[in-house]
């Protein structure tokens, strides 16, 4: 009887778990089913570098970055119309939490908020009255690993297994100094509360691709992302394969992925601009925890009849994958519409910024992202 009744329960549960992976395996396409929108006032931002989505007590929240305040500004996810509930300001001087630049931030709970300076000469624990719970003062050779640290949705500040990882591009102009792609270079750093905060270079590096060449600044930034079952994955604008790496078991795989785009290294000879405007690459590459998938952006090269173009002009398509990587869908961005900069995910979808800096009408009074969801 008991022995019937277990495999009861097993057939049960590998039935569960085969109609959920059916499920993922028969989407299709990816779909706008709904917006978001940030309210606007005198004081906020329509655009930002940085969206984090945390959650506590089993609601949603936004949190955003707000350049021209120097400010963190957290919203209430309950509704299409998000709601601001704390405004988080720094001063640029006299003050005990003094920021010359808010370089970013880290929120864990709204009791624990991590913030850093734009030299990451200091990290504050504080809460969301801005009281002050603990500083560290960084070291000089502390500061220079974390010092190309630059804060955006694609290469976020995580907090995993109770320690801070950051994810650290070239500082200076690699066209100058091409030895960030060597195997001295650590693209990744990390700070552990649980050992006085001790910082630590973690090996991953730029890939094979890279490596005696000219790319350019442009080239060498990356996108990194929390994958499934306590995965780092890395996609480089230059390189079609991902990079995956566990840093607890000390492991790194190569992924292979469709489609291909060929990009040859930059010669000195050419005008760079011009280089990268009409050369295609990857971008963002983010991990939808509540699907169980991954969405990487590439970018085509621009038209040449574009008048006086920018990197806004250079065509989006978003790329789906299932989790072990095997392609779904795409979905081509249409024109002067999206600005894929600003994008992050939620429970309910991806989400991707509507103000693009060509669009013809821009809200004075929101910030409206499409919520992209697969059918």
């Amino acid at each position: 009887m008991l022995k019937n009744l277990i495999f009861l329960v097993t057939i049960t549960f590998v039935s569960c778990i085969e109609k959920q992976q059916e499920k993922i395996n028969n989407f299709t396409a990816l779909a706008i089913t709904d917006t978001l929108s940030i309210p606007l006032d005198t004081l906020t931002s329509p655009k930002s570098n940085y969206y984090q989505v945390f959650s506590q007590n089993k609601k949603e929240y936004l949190a955003v970055e707000n350049s021209n305040l120097n400010a963190i500004e957290m919203y209430d996810m309950s509704s299409s119309k998000l709601k601001l509930i704390k405004r988080l300001v720094f001063s640029r001087s006299d003050d005990k939490l003094t920021f010359s630049r808010l370089a970013g931030f880290t929120v864990v709970n709204f009791d624990s908020i991590f913030v850093y300076d734009n030299k990451m000469t200091k990290l504050i624990l504080i809460d969301t009255v801005k009281s002050i719970k603990y500083e560290k003062k960084m070291k000089d050779n502390e500061s220079s690993l974390l010092a190309g640290h630059l804060e955006a949705t694609q290469r976020p500040i995580l907090w995993k297994d109770n320690k801070l990882f950051f994810a650290v591009a070239p500082y200076s102009d690699p066209l100058v100094d091409n030895t960030y792609f060597s195997d001295k270079y650590s693209l990744e750093v990390c700070i552990n509360p649980s050992k006085n905060y001790e910082v630590t270079s973690l090996k991953i590096h730029y890939p094979e691709k890279f490596k005696g060449k000219f790319w350019g600044i442009m080239y060498c930034f990356f996108s990194r992302t929390e994958g499934k079952d306590s995965d780092f994955i890395y996609s480089f604008a230059i390189d079609e394969q991902l990079t995956q790496t566990n840093f607890n078991k000390n492991t790194t795989n190569k992924i292979d992925l469709m489609p291909k785009i060929n990009v040859e290294a930059y010669s000195l000879k050419d005008d760079y601009m011009n280089y990268y405007l009409y050369t295609p690459h990857y971008g963002q590459i983010f991990y939808d925890k509540w699907r169980n998938v991954y969405y990487r952006f590439s970018y085509q090269a621009i038209n040449k009849i574009v008048e006086k173009p920018s990197h806004y002009d250079k065509p989006c398509t978003i790329m789906v994958y299932s989790e072990d990587f095997k392609k779904i869908t795409e979905y081509n961005l249409p024109k002067d519409m999206f600005l894929s900069a600003g994008s992050f995910v939620t429970s309910r979808g991806l989400c991707v910024s509507l103000s693009h800096p060509k669009k013809p009408k821009l809200s004075e009074n929101k910030a409206d992202f499409a919520i992209f969801t697969l059918k």
